[in-house]
């Protein structure tokens, strides 16, 4: 599905008529699904998949694009898309984040905690 109509799935993802809304919802998913795997592609696919985590954020980023659906100020398609790009690269960020914060020890410090101290 192309990122034309992402706006008019968006809204019509919360209408109130549920045979209309039940469709909308479906496509939304999959179009937003889309958009998703594409922009986490373009920016962190190696380290996700190398980490098993690319449908783990991919299932995040969803969940919090539905939750937050209605709070979408997008006036056009191509806004919608960014908003949905920048819920995907937070959601990466946030899962990624604890692994940016690890402190990475030098090679001597770690050679020093395997090495047995001398005795004197």
């Amino acid at each position: 599905m192309g990122d034309e109509s992402f706006l008019a799935l968006l809204r019509a993802s919360a209408t109130t008529d549920a045979g209309e809304s039940a469709f909308a919802q479906r496509a939304l998913v999959v179009a937003a699904e889309h958009i998703v795997r594409r922009t986490l592609r373009r920016w962190v696919d190696g380290v996700l998949l190398r980490r098993g985590l690319m449908d783990d954020v991919v299932q995040e980023a969803l969940l919090r694009l539905w939750i937050n659906r209605a709070k979408c100020r997008a006036r056009s398609d191509a806004e919608a898309v960014g908003w949905v790009t920048a819920i995907a690269r937070c959601t990466a960020a946030d899962v990624l984040r604890p692994e940016w914060r690890m402190p990475t020890l030098s090679v001597e410090i770690e050679t020093a905690l395997h090495t047995p101290a001398s005795a004197e």
